[in-house]
C-alpha cells in the first residue's frame, strides 16, 4: 500500500509540474504573439538589392508612423518578371510590390493582382509620363518608387572631357570620334559592366528616341509585326551602335559589375558609361559623394545634329497586393509617402537622381548639374519613353544578345535577326499575330 501511495503522489506531482510548465509556455507564447500582433510591419518585394533610398525611407516611415518596412530583394534582369509572376500566381506576394511601370506592368495583368488606386487622393499628384506608365485600361495601379523618373543615355566624366578638350557630341559619328581620341590616349572610352549582363542592354534600349523620331508609330507597328523593311532598318541601327562600341570597352569588361563601373566613371578611370541615370547616380552618391558634380549626361546621339533627344524610363511603381491582409496599414503608408512632407524629408537626405515623377516644381538650384543636363531635353520637348513602356514585346533574350554583341561574339545583323525571331515567338504567346 505504501508503495502504491508513493506512485500516486509522484504522478500527482509530475502532473502538477507539467501543468505549471504548460501554463508558463502558454504565457510565453501568448506574450510573443501579442508582441507580433502589435508590430506594424509592411512586407515589400523590391528590385535588385538594398540601397540608400530604401534605407532612408524605412527610417522616415519608422520615425513618423511606427511602421517597419521589411524588404525582400529579387535579382535584376530577365529573371525578375518570372519571380514576380510566380509569387502572384501562388499567392505569396508581399503586401507591396515594386516593379516596372509601362507595358511590363500591363503584361502582369494588374487588374487580377493589384489594387486600383484611381479613386485615391494623394497630396502629391502624378506627373503625366508616370501616370500614363501606371495606367492600364484607364485604371491607375501605382505611385512612383523613389519619386523620380530615370533617363537613359551616356553618363560622362567632365574632368576627362576637359583634359582632352572634347565637346558634347550631337551626332553618333561625333561620339565615336571622341571615343577614338580617348582610346588613342590610353583611356577607357566606354566602360563595360558585363558581369551584370542586363547592363549591356542600355546602348540598344536608350537609343529609342532616335528610332521613334524616324518612325513615330514604331511601337504600334513593332508590337503587331507590321514594320516595313525600311522601318526595321531603324532598329538595326540601334544594334549597329552596340557593335560600334566594341573596340572602346576595357579588356576586363566581362568581370566588372554595374556598381564598379560607376566607381570607375566617378574617379575618371573611364570616360563614358551608358545606362539609366537613377541607379548609377545613387551609387556614386553613396560611394563617391564628393565626385557627383564631376558627372554629366547626354542622350545617345543620332544622325541629325539638330534633333538630339533622350529616352526616359518612368519610375518603377509601388503596387498594392490585392490579397494583402494589411490593406489599411498599406494605405496609411502610401498616404504619408505621397505627401510633400515625406518627399521633402527624403530629398533633404539625398538629392534627386532624376526628374520628379510627381507634379512638384523644383528650382534649378535644387537640382544636380547632371539632372539639369537631363532637364534641358525636357524643356525642348526632345524626349520619349523607352520602347518597353509602349509595347509588351521584349524577349528575355535581349540581355544575352546585347552582351554577345558587346563581347564581339555576334554582329549587329545576327543579333537583330535573332531578336526579331524571339519577338515573333513572344507575340505568339501573347496571342498577337505577326
Amino acid at each position: 500500500m505504501i508503495k502504491g501511495k508513493y506512485i500516486r503522489i509522484q504522478i500527482y506531482i509530475t502532473g502538477f509540474c507539467l501543468l505549471i510548465s504548460g501554463c508558463t509556455a502558454q504565457k510565453q507564447k501568448t506574450g510573443t504573439e501579442n508582441k507580433q500582433e502589435h508590430e506594424r510591419i509592411i512586407t515589400v518585394f523590391a528590385g535588385y538589392s538594398s540601397n540608400s533610398d530604401d534605407e532612408m525611407l524605412a527610417q522616415l516611415v519608422k520615425e513618423k508612423l511606427d511602421i517597419t518596412l521589411q524588404y525582400e530583394y529579387r535579382p535584376i534582369g530577365s529573371a525578375s518578371a518570372s519571380m514576380i509572376q510566380t509569387k502572384l500566381a501562388t499567392g505569396e506576394m508581399a503586401d507591396l510590390c515594386v516593379y516596372n511601370s509601362g507595358a511590363l506592368l500591363s503584361d502582369l495583368k494588374p487588374e487580377d493582382y493589384f489594387v486600383d488606386l484611381s479613386n485615391m487622393e494623394f497630396e502629391l499628384e502624378l506627373e503625366d509620363n508616370f501616370r500614363k506608365a501606371v495606367t492600364v485600361n484607364d485604371k491607375i495601379y501605382g505611385v512612383p518608387y523613389g519619386y523620380v523618373n530615370s533617363f537613359g543615355g551616356i553618363l560622362y566624366n567632365k574632368t576627362v572631357y576637359e583634359k582632352y578638350e572634347l565637346e558634347i557630341p550631337h551626332t553618333w559619328d561625333e561620339f565615336i570620334a571622341n571615343c577614338e581620341i580617348l582610346k588613342e590616349n590610353g583611356e577607357i572610352a566606354v566602360i563595360g559592366s558585363f558581369a551584370d549582363k542586363w547592363s549591356s542592354q542600355y546602348p540598344f534600349l536608350a537609343d529609342y528616341y532616335n528610332v521613334q523620331t524616324q518612325v513615330p508609330d514604331f511601337a504600334e507597328k513593332y508590337t503587331h509585326g507590321l514594320l516595313s523593311p525600311f522601318e526595321k532598318n531603324n532598329f538595326l541601327e540601334s544594334w549597329e551602335k552596340c557593335q560600334d562600341l566594341v573596340p572602346y570597352y576595357q579588356e576586363n569588361a566581362v568581370a566588372v559589375s554595374d556598381r564598379e563601373a560607376c566607381d570607375l566613371l566617378a574617379n575618371g578611370r573611364g570616360a563614358h558609361y551608358i545606362s539609366a541615370s537613377k541607379r548609377p547616380l545613387s551609387y556614386i552618391y553613396s560611394d563617391n559623394k564628393d565626385l557627383l558634380d564631376e558627372i554629366g549626361m547626354f542622350g545617345i546621339p543620332g544622325k541629325d545634329a539638330d534633333d538630339c533627344g533622350i529616352t526616359i524610363w518612368p519610375a518603377s511603381g509601388w503596387y498594392i497586393n490585392k490579397n494583402t491582409p494589411n490593406i489599411e496599414l498599406v494605405y496609411e503608408f502610401l498616404e504619408y509617402y505621397m505627401s510633400k512632407e515625406c518627399m521633402d524629408l527624403f530629398f533633404n537626405k539625398a538629392p534627386l537622381f532624376g526628374l520628379p515623377a510627381v507634379q512638384e516644381n523644383f528650382h534649378d538650384e535644387q537640382l544636380l548639374p547632371v539632372v539639369l543636363d537631363m532637364n534641358s531635353y525636357i524643356k525642348n520637348g526632345h524626349y520619349c519613353s523607352a520602347l518597353e513602356y509602349y509595347s509588351t514585346i521584349k524577349p528575355s533574350s535581349c540581355e544575352d544578345l546585347t552582351t554577345a554583341v558587346a563581347l564581339g561574339e555576334m554582329n549587329a545583323k545576327e543579333a537583330a535577326d535573332s531578336y526579331e525571331r524571339d519577338c515573333e515567338r513572344q507575340a505568339f504567346l501573347q496571342n498577337i499575330l505577326w
